[in-house]
């Protein structure tokens, strides 16, 4: 394992801001992609512009999906697992358990740490401060 790849993977034992960081930000990346994952779903009942290209928006999306759900899971697992959880998150209704597995255990490791964490991730603002002071 190169130091780099060494670096993503997030340290339970010693969480810098920087790991916090990564942490959060890929969590929110994520939470924000499963919101227009959502948008595109109901804006396809009500809207017949987006009816149109419903199946597009959600192919890519889902594939937006899946990269940011690896990245998410390479930060707090390392490579083998987050390759293994990525293979299994192209698999649908497989895909949403591995979301939530990973966004609660981001969720669990900033709340540990004392940062609010909300339906769309943790105040990023509040973990970089944190980290300066």
């Amino acid at each position: 394992m190169h130091s780099s790849d060494k670096e993503r993977v997030f340290d339970e034992a010693a969480p810098d801001t920087m790991n916090l960081l990564t942490v959060g930000s890929r969590q929110k990346a994520l939470l924000r992609a499963l919101l227009v994952y959502l948008l595109v779903i109901v804006g396809s009942v009500f809207l017949p512009a987006v009816r149109e290209f419903e199946q597009l928006l959600l192919l890519l999306v889902g594939i937006v999906i899946v990269y940011l759900t690896a990245r998410l899971c390479w930060a707090l697992y390392g490579r083998g697992s987050a390759i293994l959880l990525t293979l299994l998150s192209c698999i649908p209704y497989v895909n949403i358990v591995i979301i939530l597995l990973a966004s609660g255990k981001a969720t669990r490791i900033l709340k540990g740490k004392g940062f609010k964490v909300g339906l769309l991730g943790a105040n990023l603002s509040e973990v970089e401060g944190r980290g300066e002071g």
